[in-house]
């Protein structure tokens, strides 16, 4: 099946002959009462008509939610729609509606505070590391390791933590500021999460269970999105642009310039349709565009792209990770002593066969695109799961070798190893000197 439809309109207009006089202000504000991470921010928009004429004016409110707000973090549109704008990846709310003069209309859409890292995040990963800590005791090369790491995951907990209640949401701090600190608290848990990592592999490294694996190791490979080849993708989809002059009584040349999806690139569009074609240099952002476009008075041109589809493409990517995590399940069975371990490979299999069985929308449109994108950020955490007990595997490998594990001496015990092999050396050069003297004598 070859699904084709149109992914997204786009409308380019020419100057219009009247002019409306409608303001439209934005502002973010603290979800009155709430705590902020459990709270909402408000978006508030603001349309009015300062004509003061007896005359109505007509407004189209399109204002874009903030970076990476989804469809499930919008606790109400505020009598606003919902759309999705396939070039930036983002959604925003809009609105046509026609004001009377000196009219002013407000609208406040809620948003639940997804910039806040939970407590409990928090509160998991320093239980986790005092857990490992402890686990090394009996290794004091290890112990001594774990400790420095251990030394670093509290002190950035603890910066975080009180970054966070510094920029909570209330009196004398914005949403803008709040939004801004929760993007530096990202950074440091980034940190947190890899010295946790090296934690758990000097764990695993002992033949013991780290009890979980919440950290990251900076080796792991970035997850890959796209498919191998560009003749792989074999559906296609039409991109809708429409060009109209506005104005009523002249004609116009109206410049035509539209860029493309991120993923679509010059080899990946089917037909122009009419458009010329071409890819900016610094941007890497192909486009399609058309010099001094003329139109006569309120006349439209529709023109259709066809480009490869780009997006529903997670099917195979979601069976190479099933095969890869039942893989490393059999292993990590194997040596019958990590059993955290394996609970996230079952885990990470069952989310795998959640994301297989979801049903996206079937006509390529904005939503189709939002769906699939959405579906590949899944599947980019899900594989980023799998990375990590990838690149834990050497440690479990080296620490399941065949033969009975012995506990390393302690350093006094190794030094008194080393003193007794001394003594045993000088003795025995002593007698082997006296045996000589003694025949040749």
């Amino acid at each position: 099946m070859n699904p084709m439809a149109t992914v997204i309109s786009r409308w380019l207009r020419g100057p219009c002959m009247t002019a409306a006089s409608v303001a439209v202000a934005l502002a973010l504000l603290p979800g009155a009462g709430e705590q902020a991470q459990a709270g909402k921010i408000l978006l508030r928009i603001q349309a009015g008509n300062p004509v003061e004429a007896d005359k109505e004016q007509s407004v189209t409110i399109k204002t874009n939610l903030p970076e990476g707000v989804r469809t499930n973090h919008i606790l109400s549109l505020g009598g606003l729609e919902l759309g999705y704008d396939v070039k930036s990846d983002q959604y925003y709310v809009h609105r046509e509606l026609t004001l009377a003069p000196r009219q002013i209309r407000i609208f406040d859409v809620e948003i639940d505070d997804i910039w806040v890292i939970p407590d409990a995040e928090l509160a998991a990963l320093r239980t986790h590391a005092a857990r490992m800590q402890a686990l090394l005791t009996d290794y004091p090369q290890q112990r001594e390791t774990a400790d420095e790491y251990t030394s670093m995951i509290e002190e950035n907990l603890a910066r975080i933590e009180e970054f966070q209640r510094a920029n909570k949401i209330g009196p004398g701090v914005q949403p803008l500021t709040h939004i801004r600190a929760h993007a530096s608290n990202l950074e440091t848990l980034k940190r947190v999460k890899i010295d946790v990592g090296r934690v758990e592999n000097l764990v695993l490294g002992t033949g013991q269970d780290p009890g979980g694996m919440l950290g990251d190791d900076r080796r792991s490979p970035k997850p890959e999105r796209f498919l191998d080849s560009a003749v792989a993708y074999t559906n296609t989809a039409v991109l809708r642009i429409e060009v109209e002059n506005t104005s009523p009584d002249r004609a116009r040349k109206i410049p035509v310039r539209y860029n493309l999806p991120e993923e679509i690139r010059e080899h990946d569009v089917v037909d122009a349709g009419g458009l010329e074609l071409a890819t900016d240099k610094e941007r890497g952002i192909a486009y399609v565009f058309k010099q001094g476009l003329e139109l006569g008075p309120r006349e439209k041109r529709v023109f259709n792209i066809r480009i490869k589809d780009k997006w529903n493409i997670n099917a195979p990517r979601i069976t190479a990770l099933d095969k890869t995590a039942g893989e490393l399940l059999v292993r990590v069975e194997a040596a019958g002593k990590f059993a955290s371990l394996e609970e996230a490979l079952r885990a990470i299999i069952n989310d795998l066969e959640a994301v297989a069985a979801e049903r996206g929308p079937t006509t390529v449109d904005a939503q189709y695109v939002a769906f699939y994108r959405g579906q590949a950020t899944r599947l980019d955490e899900i594989e980023a799961r799998v990375n990590r007990i990838v690149m834990a595997i050497p440690q479990i490998d080296r620490s399941t070798k065949i033969g009975p594990r012995i506990k390393p001496p302690s350093a006094k015990t190794t030094w008194l190893i080393i003193y007794i092999i001394l003594g045993f050396l000088a003795l025995l050069s002593v007698t082997f000197y006296f045996r000589w003297y003694g025949k040749h004598r």
